[in-house]
C-alpha cells in the first residue's frame, strides 16, 4: 500500500529522496531554491525552535514534522504532524494566517465523555519488527473503542426502535415539517416518543427530545400535519372526564352536627386554638353555599377510572386527618392536551383549573398523579401543591397499615423494585415519601439501575399507547426485563401496563388500601369502557355519601333491549378504541330509525351511526329479546345518505 501511494506521488512532479541527509550547509541553497521546505527526516545535526502547533522553525520557510518535533517513534503522530505542518506550508504560501482555527487538528479535548469502566482490557500482541498476519492485526483491531457517545440510545426503547441518534432525529422532523404534499414518513416516530427526558438526563451535554418532540408535534397541529387518528381517543377521554358525567369541584362536605358540636366544645376548653386554622375549619364547609377549602383533593383521571376504591378511601382518610378542611375536585389536569401538541384544549383545560381553584379559595392541591404534579410544575405555578405520598408522611399511615397487623399483609420480608413515574423525574420530596412509606409498612426496596432521575417511563407518556401500540409495549418490556422483583409503581398508568404484561405490580395504595395483596399485584386494568363507567360512578357514590340532597344529571338512554357482548368482541373493541356506549347508541339509534341494513342469509342487521369524527358499525342478531352483537368496526369516513 505504502508502495502504490508512493508510486502515485512519482507521477506529480514530486522528488521524493529517502535516506537522505540534509546538512546545515544546504539549508540556504533550499531557502534559496524553495518557497516553502518541508523537513522530515528522523535525524537532525542542531536542535530548532520549532512552534508545536504550525510546526514552522522560527520564522523561516521551513516546517518541520515526525521524530523531528519530539513525537517519538510513534508513526500514527509522525503522520499527524506531516499533515498539519502541509496545512501550515499552504497557509504561508497563500499568506493568510497559520494559526486561525486550528483547535480541532491533531489530539485534541471533546467534549466525548466516554466511559471505560464497562470495557473488558485486552492484553496486545506487543510490537513486531514485521507486517502484522491477518489474525494479529484483527485481534489489535478488537483491542480498539469505539469512542462514541450511546448513552441516551442504551437507556431508551423508542431510540432503538427507530435506530435513530437525537441529531438524527432532529434532521428527521425538519425534512418532514418541509413536506408539503405527500407521506410525511418521520409522524409515526414522532408520535412514538413519551417526551418522558430520560434523553436528557443521560446526556452529558443536557440534549433532550422532549421539547423538540412537543414543539414539533403543536406545529403539525397547527399546519394540519398531524394525523388526527394519532390522539383522537386520549382527547376524547379527557373530554369526557372534563365533562358533566365526570368532572366536579366540591368544598368540603357538611362536618356533621356531633362532631361540629365536639369541635365547638374543644374551642371553649382550649382558647389558645381559638383562632387557629382548625377552628376556622369547624365552621368551613358547614353552609350549603360554603365555596372556601383550605386543601383539594385531586386524583386525577386514571386513578379514578382504574382504582376508584381507592380514591373513596384516600378522600375519607384525608377528610378524617386534615382537620382544616379538604375539598375534591374530578377531572383531568390536561396532560392528553399536552401531549398532544393540542394547545388550544390545555388552555382552556388549565383555565378551568385556575377558576375553579379561585373560587375555592386557592386551596393547596393533593395530588395521587404523576402527570398532574408535572402539568401544574409547568403551567400553574403560582398553585400550591404536595403530593398524597408526602401528606401520608406528614400526617402518617392509616394506624392498621403501618401498625404491621393487617392479615393482608404480605411477607414482611419482601423486597420491591420501585418504579419511580417519569413525570416526577426531578421531584426528589416525591421520591423520600414513597420510599418512606414502602420502610413503614415493613418492606425493603431494592433500586433499579434506572432509578428517581434516571428513572424510565412505562410506555403511556406522549400518549403512546394510543399512537403506537407495539412502541409501548417495547417501554413495558424494556422496564420489566430490568426488575428482578415484584414492582412497586405509584402511577395507575404505570400499574395498568406493567400488569397486562403479566409483570407482578403493586401500587403504593393497594399496600395501603387493599384487602386482598397478593391478587392486586396481578389484576388487570379495566377496559376503556369500563374505566369511563368507573369514573361515572365514582362521582355519584362521593356525592351521595358526602353531599347527599344533591341529584345527579347524568341520565341515559338505555333502550328497551338488553345488549350482549362476547369476550372476542370486547377485546376488538378494545383495540380498535370502540367504547361499549358507542356501541349502545348505533344499537339505539338503529331500533329508533330503523335505518339499518337486514341480511336475511345470516339473520342479521348492520347499523351505523356517526359520532362527532367517526363513523361506527355494529353488526347484531336479534335473540329473545336481545341484541347480540357480532361484530363492530369504525372508520373517519362520512356515510351520506341520499333520499330519492
Amino acid at each position: 500500500m505504502i508502495e502504490k501511494e508512493l508510486k502515485a506521488i512519482s507521477l506529480t512532479n514530486i522528488t521524493v529522496l529517502c535516506d537522505r541527509t540534509v546538512k546545515e550547509s544546504e539549508l540556504s541553497y533550499l531557502k534559496d531554491e524553495y518557497d516553502a521546505i518541508y523537513i522530515g527526516t528522523g535525524q537532525w545535526e542542531k536542535g530548532f525552535s520549532i512552534n508545536p502547533d504550525t510546526f514552522q522553525i522560527a520564522d523561516t520557510p521551513f516546517f518541520a514534522g515526525g521524530r523531528l518535533c519530539g513525537e517519538g517513534d510513534s508513526v500514527i503522530r509522525s503522520v499527524s504532524t506531516g499533515k498539519r505542518a502541509a496545512i501550515s506550508i499552504e497557509r504561508y504560501l497563500k499568506k493568510i494566517s497559520l494559526t486561525a482555527s486550528r483547535e480541532r487538528e491533531g489530539s485534541f479535548p471533546t467534549p466525548l465523555e466516554y466511559p471505560t469502566i464497562k470495557e473488558i482490557g485486552l492484553n496486545g500482541n506487543g510490537p513486531y519488527d514485521l507486517d502484522y498476519t491477518q489474525e494479529e492485526a484483527e485481534e489489535e483491531a478488537k483491542r480498539c473503542l469505539t469512542c462514541q457517545c450511546d448513552a441516551c440510545i442504551n437507556g431508551c426503547s423508542h431510540l432503538k426502535r427507530f435506530r435513530i441518534r437525537p441529531k438524527s432525529y432532529g434532521r428527521q422532523i425538519k425534512i418532514n415539517e418541509d413536506v408539503i404534499m405527500g407521506t410525511r414518513y418521520a409522524n409515526t416516530m414522532i408520535n412514538s416518543c413519551t417526551m418522558c427526558g430520560l434523553c436528557k438526563e443521560e446526556c452529558f451535554t443536557d440534549i433532550g427530545m422532549d421539547e423538540l418532540v412537543r414543539e414539533t408535534r403543536v406545529s403539525m397541529v397547527e399546519h394540519n400535519k398531524m394525523p388526527p387518528s394519532a390522539h383522537d381517543f386520549a382527547l376524547r377521554d379527557m373530554e369526557f372526564s372534563n365533562g358533566s358525567q365526570f368532572f366536579m369541584a366540591k368544598p368540603p362536605p357538611p362536618i356533621p352536627e356531633a362532631e361540629r358540636q365536639l369541635r365547638e366544645r374543644e374551642l371553649f376548653t382550649y382558647p389558645r386554638i381559638a383562632f387557629s386554622s382548625y377552628a376556622q375549619s369547624v365552621f368551613k364547609g358547614s353552609e350549603p353555599d360554603c365555596q372556601q377549602s383550605d386543601y383539594v383533593f385531586f386524583p386525577g383521571c386514571q386513578l379514578s377510572a382504574s382504582c376508584p376504591q381507592y380514591v373513596e378511601k384516600t378522600y375519607e382518610y384525608l377528610l378524617d386527618t386534615i382537620k382544616e378542611g379538604v375539598g375534591i375536585m374530578l377531572g383531568c389536569c390536561g396532560a392528553p392536551a399536552d401531549w398532544a401538541g393540542r394547545n388550544d384544549l390545555l388552555e382552556e383545560t388549565l383555565a378551568r383549573m385556575r377558576e375553579n381553584w379561585i373560587k375555592m379559595g386557592k386551596p393547596i392541591f393533593i395530588f395521587s398523579c404523576s402527570s398532574c404534579i408535572r402539568i401544574f410544575e409547568k403551567y400553574l405555578p403560582e398553585i400550591s401543591f404536595l403530593s398524597l405520598w408526602e401528606i401520608f408522611q406528614r400526617y402518617g399511615l392509616p394506624e392498621q397499615k403501618s401498625a404491621g397487623k393487617d392479615s393482608s399483609r404480605l411477607d414482611e420480608k419482601i423486597t420491591l423494585n420501585v418504579h419511580d413515574a417519569c413525570s416526577t423525574r426531578y421531584n426528589k420530596e416525591v421520591h423520600e415519601s414513597v420510599r418512606w412509606i414502602v420502610s413503614q409498612l415493613g418492606y425493603a426496596v431494592e433500586e433499579l439501575k434506572y432509578t428517581k432521575e434516571r428513572t424510565k417511563c412505562c410506555g403511556f407518556g406522549g400518549l403512546v399507547f394510543y399512537a403506537n401500540r407495539d412502541q409501548a409495549k417495547d417501554f413495558v418490556l424494556d422496564r420489566t426485563r430490568e426488575s428482578q422483583k415484584d414492582l412497586l409503581v405509584y402511577c395507575a398508568m404505570c400499574k395498568d401496563l406493567f400488569v397486562d404484561m403479566n409483570q407482578p405490580t403493586f401500587h403504593v395504595l393497594d399496600l395501603i388500601f387493599s384487602e386482598d395483596l397478593a391478587a392486586s399485584a396481578q389484576r388487570r386494568m379495566p377496559n376503556l369502557s369500563q374505566k369511563n363507567e368507573n369514573r361515572r360512578l365514582l362521582k355519584r357514590r362521593l356525592i351521595s355519601r358526602y353531599w347527599g340532597d344533591e341529584k345527579e344529571s347524568t341520565k341515559e338512554e338505555q333502550g328497551n333491549k338488553v345488549i350482549t357482548i362476547d369476550k372476542e368482541i370486547w377485546d376488538l373493541m378494545e383495540s380498535r378504541y370502540i367504547l361499549y356506549e358507542d356501541v349502545k347508541s348505533v344499537l339505539i339509534h338503529g331500533e329508533k330509525t330503523e335505518n339499518v341494513f337486514y341480511q336475511p342469509e345470516e339473520n342479521t342487521y348492520l347499523s351505523h351511526l356517526r359520532i362527532k369524527n367517526i363513523t361506527y358499525w355494529v353488526k347484531y342478531k336479534m335473540e329473545n329479546e336481545m341484541l347480540k352483537v357480532i361484530r363492530v368496526y369504525s372508520h373517519r369516513m362520512e356515510v351520506m345518505d341520499f333520499s330519492v
